[in-house]
């Protein structure tokens, strides 16, 4: 399950750039680093359309930081417990808990001890089995609003005369952000006007 945690992050910075890639068409530049939510949330105002981006990026954050935790994983100490997923997972990571590879690059965990010694540390963390099958749907959640946003632009590329009064509750207008508190039934719901900006429920 850890795997799929490092290749779900991995399919979602490999989602949104493919989308930011398609945007900046074939004669665009090589594409630069860029914030996940940021440049989901640039899309949509690009094409005038109501993106849940605090949401999105609050989803984002949860789960880089669960990722993160397997940044520098050497091997699993110890499973606790039986059935899942009520088991608990404990892992040694390389560093301390508060080093930054960004800051120590290579030298991550080493240090110089008296008489020429070296010394790498290591530490231990855990994650409950809970906290990875939510994480793993919360990255599927992301990819699928991702496609969502995708086609959705596509749809009003093929279309833009659809009126702000066209239904989007069918089957054919996949808008997987929707919430009983913003039902978004009319392509107004999701459609700005022309002073672009604001962002969804």
């Amino acid at each position: 399950m850890v795997l799929k945690i490092i290749g779900g992050w991995e399919q979602l910075k490999a989602t949104v750039n493919a989308y930011r890639f398609l945007d900046a068409g074939p004669d665009g530049d090589p594409l630069g680093q860029e914030d996940l939510p940021a440049a989901m949330n640039k899309l949509a105002k690009k094409f005038r359309l109501r993106w849940p981006h605090d949401r999105f990026a609050a989803k984002v954050h949860r789960c880089n930081q669960v990722r993160q935790k397997f940044a520098h994983f050497l091997f699993v100490s110890a499973i606790v417990g039986v059935e899942p997923p009520n088991r608990t997972l404990y892992f040694t990571s390389l560093g301390t808990p508060a080093a930054s590879f960004k800051a120590e690059r290579n030298s991550l965990g080493l240090e110089w001890l008296d008489e020429g010694l070296v010394r790498q540390s290591r530490h231990e963390d855990w994650i409950t089995e809970q906290e990875l099958r939510d994480t793993l749907a919360e990255l599927k959640e992301l990819i699928d609003w991702c496609h969502a946003l995708g086609r959705i632009v596509h749809t009003l590329k093929d279309s833009p005369d659809l009126p702000d009064d066209h239904p989007i509750d069918t089957p054919e207008w996949v808008v997987p952000w929707r919430t009983e508190k913003a039902s978004l039934l009319a392509l107004r719901d999701i459609r700005l006007g022309d002073e672009a900006g604001a962002s969804a429920p």
